[in-house]
């Protein structure tokens, strides 16, 4: 079953008790759901023993190591409620990642709203996972030592809090 991987702001997200039916906060459609082109970027996994590759794709790029949260959205989901997927280069350090990511396109100001309905349906069902800070760091470290990710392409920053 294929996911589709989004990072998003778990504090903004549960401002409301939405895991009982409150509405959504609009922090967390306008800080979580940002959209580029009327399209919402995401990294596409075969199945939830590559949620690591998502978020390591994800952070490779970051300034720290800071603790993130992800929801897993079922790409089958996502496409039943009519949105389209356009495969996308993904902006990554980790080469062999790039073709994992891909766009949700074609949204809209409702259609966001059904994107909303799919991550609060992530809260209640639990995928909505969580990458601590030390996780972070032993993600970047492995694929480093693996030879996936080179120390000197990491931001400064990022590289500092490595050692």
């Amino acid at each position: 079953m294929c996911l589709l991987i989004r990072k998003i702001e778990r504090a903004k997200w549960l401002q409301n008790d939405i895991t009982n039916g409150a509405e959504v906060s609009a922090d967390a459609i306008t800080n979580c759901l940002k959209t580029k082109n009327n399209s919402l970027s995401v990294w596409r996994i075969e199945d939830d023993s590559a949620v690591e590759d998502a978020v390591l794709a994800i952070v490779s790029n970051s300034q720290h190591p800071d603790t993130i949260y992800v929801a897993l959205l079922h790409e089958r989901e996502v496409l039943a409620s009519g949105f389209q997927l356009e495969a996308k280069l993904g902006v990554t350090r980790v080469e062999r990642l790039r073709d994992t990511h891909c766009d949700i396109c074609g949204l809209t100001y409702g259609s966001l709203g059904l994107i909303a309905r799919l991550i609060v349906e992530c809260f209640q069902q639990d995928r909505v996972h969580t990458f601590t800070s030390g996780m972070i760091k032993n993600l970047l470290k492995k694929a480093i030592e693996e030879g996936e990710l080179e120390e000197g392409d990491l931001e400064d920053s990022m590289r500092s809090k490595l050692r």
